[in-house]
């Protein structure tokens, strides 16, 4: 199994758990108020055409099967270190997309599926993020188990800049010896 895909089972298994954390905390050093920010970068920088962004998350895909009502659903989860539980945060609404950061307060979205985004600081000091379209009620899966998003899966740093948050979508991760 990959790094990333473990790093999901992970997070998925965390997913419904609240950690010690209240909103307003911080992860990362990234204050709560800023996640909305970060997790915007990356869904612009992922959700695209395969042929804007071979790597990222088909768009057409994405609007049929998360989007609803004016909005793309994404369950968002923020975490200090891959592997760890995430830290809850304030829900947002931006740029056509409906952003839910804390795990206790998870609801069912009203669509196929969500656009599930992981985020959490790499060993570098980076954020980095993997994204993908899940189940709308994707956290009653048992601990790590989830299936292929019909959509593609999307990897990427996050870095914040003067200017504000910049997203950059790269290959998916590989193992030595992995096909």
């Amino acid at each position: 199994m990959s790094r990333a895909a473990l790093g999901m089972a992970l997070l998925l298994a965390a997913g419904c758990h609240t950690a010690g954390s209240r909103p307003g905390s911080v992860s990362a050093g990234v204050p709560a108020k800023d996640y909305c920010g970060m997790a915007l970068s990356a869904l612009h920088a992922t959700i695209a055409s395969n042929d804007a962004e071979p790597n990222g998350l088909e768009d057409a895909c994405v609007r049929h099967r998360a989007f609803a009502s004016g909005y793309i659903f994404v369950d968002a989860r923020v975490s200090e270190r891959e592997g760890e539980a995430p830290l809850p945060a304030p829900s947002c609404v931006a740029d056509g997309f409906r952003i839910r950061f804390d795990p206790a307060e998870f609801e069912k979205a009203p669509t196929d599926g969500v656009v599930l985004l992981l985020i959490w600081r790499s060993k570098e000091g980076a954020m980095e993020f993997n994204a993908l379209v899940e189940r709308p009620d994707w956290p009653s899966n048992k601990p790590g188990v989830f299936g292929l998003s019909p959509c593609g899966s999307a990897f990427g740093t996050i870095r914040r800049l003067p200017t504000g948050w910049t997203a950059t979508v790269v290959e998916p991760p590989r193992v030595p010896g992995e096909l």
